[in-house]
């Protein structure tokens, strides 16, 4: 991992931190830790609990690989909220406070920061008791053709802001 994803194991629970420092856009830096962070835990067999820093999970997608357009995350978006929410989301830029983002669906539960710890580690603790093998297929089964679509993007995005760089350091 490099410095924006931080990757912890214990008792089979991985803690994935995102904390780029400021409000935790998913540049495509940072989304290609979140997968090598997402893989090492698949790797270690390990339940996962994703967070970020402390006052802040994440401030959605980079502005700045939104306003080109074509970013293919939009899937993940997509499949998560509910669909006025969605529109709001990407054609009004809409801000949503807590509780009119859990109504959304851009999380399933709202806890006070002083409990999020303990409560991520409840619900895995509970999530571990599941048939796991019954488990992982069904996710995969209702999630192939978003993470494939997700799979293929980073790469596409990663060109992009690439060749969005390269134009940038022509201007100046």
């Amino acid at each position: 991992m490099n410095n924006h994803v931080q990757y912890t194991l214990h008792d089979n629970i991985a803690i994935i931190r995102i904390d780029d420092g400021k409000r935790n856009a998913l540049s495509p830096a940072v989304l290609r830790e979140l997968y090598q962070a997402l893989d090492q835990a698949e790797s270690d067999r390990a339940a996962i609990i994703l967070t970020g820093r402390e006052s802040v999970f994440c401030a959605g997608f980079d502005l700045k690989v939104m306003k080109r357009g074509g970013i293919e995350a939009l899937g993940m978006l997509r499949h998560r909220l509910v669909p006025a929410a969605f529109q709001r989301a990407v054609t009004l830029s809409q801000y949503f406070d807590p509780e009119s983002a859990l109504q959304a669906g851009f999380f399933d539960e709202l806890v006070d920061p002083a409990e999020l710890m303990l409560r991520a580690e409840a619900r895995m603790n509970n999530a571990m008791l599941l048939d796991q093998r019954a488990h992982t297929v069904s996710k995969r089964r209702i999630r192939k053709a978003l993470v494939r679509k997700l799979r293929s993007s980073v790469p596409l995005d990663l060109l992009d802001a690439a060749l969005i760089g390269l134009r940038g350091r022509r201007r100046q």
